[in-house]
């Protein structure tokens, strides 16, 4: 092809990302391109060099999944049935098309399921309606098509009508375009510019009064539709998305009232809308788009009254034996509280000045003592709805057995006998395995542990024994993890030694392939020219025949090089992986003996008990 032609058609051909990108390089001055049914998988960065090209057509490329860059001026885009295109190359078609607010017809057609949310109105089925005055609006349109089989849609200038007060008019798309066969929900986006229609609308708008505009699409076809209004050509308090009797939500009241509104969104945003700040990562709410004397009131809430909110909201609880609750964390009463206003509004507001602060009562602080019944209760609760919580709390001291007890308590001595005979009872009821391996046991004897190490009169031949346990266990439970850990890595590393096998196998599978296909275009070649010698009048026709053959040479040939620096790569993969087991088969026995130490030191202490 010569560079100097403006419409180029690629489709079929079976081009590759290496040939699209050398086709691309040459092609500077193309205005329209088409690469439909390729079997590209990238959009290459290059393409940005077309400056001219205005439409592109990508459509049925099915392992098409990324671009990486979009040409400066692309005004039309077509990529139906790319089914693994990514919506991130998606967003950047959309940015790059719909960035300049001008006169010219945009579209998009490619794989979508639903109007986009910064869109101002949308409406389920063929039709979308809405009132304008004055002047019609500059808009963006969407309709979601429905997939369908065996099926074929048109294109064309009546495929968009419009319907102004009861008057139908057909909208230029300016582009004829067949489809067959959508396997997926597809959107198309349209640029309808008041420069578009304005000789369509001709004597249809009615001045200085509402007009009733539908937007339809063939019947059948649409799942659903939307309209996206440029508030920078429009005075928006003449668009309306309800009827005129009704209550008025204007493009503005929407700006205005709904936080559901993703304003950061559509590619024109930044330059349509001045925000008076910027947007709040913790919240993911942008700022209103009030003026500043019509933003709500601050909430009224003092320091004291916030930071006793926040005590109260965190405060621990103890019950005592008839099971009322007081707070324990907080002494300090709030004087007020704020009142929240429903969720819907999004705002906070304060007291008013005529409104009665609430104070609750003062709550007396009671001395408890010690009630095994009740803590052991708690501590067990608290083990059962997350053990792992409750091991770390215990271990780090966030929780023990007298955090919850105003005062300092007496402690009675039949609560420590108790905590032997159950953690003698769990050492002996369960074998080694069972303990270390179970989260609920695992938190048991730390809490055991710890509510032993806290009686005082212990005898030093028990507390000896409970710390030397404590260490013993600590590290076994430790032992036990990494074992976990090393043996869940030998697992992985043997999937990865599979696929990477299983790569090497298609590898070689295709390096013979490729190494016949050379030996039969060699035998082809040579053929060729020993034909040529005694077939004069087909000369022409083995020349052409004779530089085919050599291209699929020289074709393979790269192949063959790329799958041998891949089999290279792949080898030098399996070498590390092997090493790497090894490794980990050594390390895993020395664990696994280990453990079995640890088994065996086990049944020691447990025999060498003291009580």
């Amino acid at each position: 092809m010569e560079s100097s032609k403006y419409v180029l058609d690629f489709g079929r051909c079976n081009l590759s990302d290496e040939s699209l990108s050398i086709c691309l390089s040459r092609l500077p001055k193309v205005t329209s391109l088409n690469l439909s049914y390729n079997s590209i998988t990238i959009l290459p960065a290059c393409i940005k060099e077309c400056y001219h090209l205005r439409e592109l057509h990508v459509g049925n490329c099915e392992q098409l999944r990324l671009i990486e860059e979009m040409p400066p001026n692309l005004e039309i885009f077509f990529a139906e049935n790319c089914i693994s295109l990514t919506s991130l190359s998606v967003s950047k078609v959309l940015n790059q098309v719909f960035c300049e607010l001008d006169s010219q017809t945009r579209m998009i057609f490619s794989p979508g399921n639903e109007v986009p949310k910064w869109f101002h109105h949308y409406n389920d089925g063929n039709l979308i309606e809405f009132w304008v005055r004055k002047e019609f609006p500059a808009l963006d349109l969407c309709v979601v098509i429905a997939g369908w089989e065996d099926g074929y849609m048109e294109f064309f200038e009546d495929y968009l009508c419009l319907r102004v007060n009861d008057k139908w008019t057909p909208i230029p798309l300016h582009v004829r375009y067949d489809i067959y066969d959508l396997q997926m929900d597809h959107m198309l986006l349209f640029r309808l510019g008041r420069k578009v229609v304005e000789d369509e609308l001709q004597g249809l708008l009615l001045p200085d009064q509402w007009n009733r505009v539908e937007v339809s699409v063939e019947e059948g076809t649409a799942k659903s539709i939307g309209i996206y209004v440029y508030e920078q050509e429009n005075t928006m308090h003449n668009i309306l998305f309800s009827r005129p009797s009704s209550l008025k939500r204007t493009c503005r009241d929407l700006y205005n009232s709904n936080s559901d509104l993703v304003l950061g969104c559509h590619p024109l945003i930044k330059k349509l809308f001045p925000f008076r700040g910027v947007k709040n990562n913790d919240t993911d709410e942008w700022p209103s788009l009030r003026p500043p004397w019509q933003e709500p009131p601050l909430p009224n809430v003092n320091d004291g009254d916030s930071n006793s909110m926040a005590l109260a909201s965190t405060g621990d609880t103890i019950n005592d034996q008839d099971g009322a609750s007081m707070q324990t964390s907080s002494k300090k009463q709030p004087s007020s509280i704020a009142v929240p206003i429903a969720e819907e509004n999004h705002e906070e507001v304060g007291l008013s000045d005529n409104q009665e602060t609430f104070s609750p009562p003062n709550l007396e602080t009671k001395e408890v003592t010690v009630n095994t019944s009740m803590d052991f209760e708690a501590i067990n609760k608290m083990i059962q709805e997350d053990p792992m919580s409750a091991i770390e709390r215990l271990l780090n001291g966030k929780v023990s057995v007298s955090s919850t007890i105003s005062g300092q308590p007496e402690i009675q001595i039949p609560y420590f006998e108790s905590l032997q005979k159950e953690l003698k009872s769990l050492l002996t009821k369960f074998d080694f395995s069972s303990l270390i391996s179970d989260d609920f046991h695992r938190s048991n004897i730390c809490f055991y542990i710890e509510g032993l190490e806290k009686f005082e009169s212990l005898q030093p031949a028990h507390r000896a024994f409970i710390q030397n346990f404590r260490n013993f266990f600590l590290n076994a439970a430790s032992n036990y993890n990494k074992l976990n850990e090393v043996t869940n890595k030998r697992i992985q590393l043997k999937v990865e030694r599979e696929v990477v096998s299983k790569k090497l196998q298609e590898a070689r599978a295709k390096d013979e392939q490729m190494t016949a296909l050379i030996s039969s275009a060699s035998l082809r070649v040579k053929e060729i020219v020993s034909s040529n010698e005694e077939i004069e009048a087909q000369l022409l026709k083995l020349k052409h025949e004779k530089e085919v053959f050599e291209l699929a040479i020289i074709e393979c040939g790269k192949q063959k090089e790329k799958l041998r620096t891949d089999c290279l790569s792949w080898a030098h993969q399996s070498r590390d992986l092997v090493v790497e087991l090894t490794k980990t088969k050594k390390i895993a026995q020395f664990l696994e003996g280990q453990v079995e130490t640890d088994k065996t030191n086990f049944q020691k202490l447990v025999a060498s008990i003291p009580f």
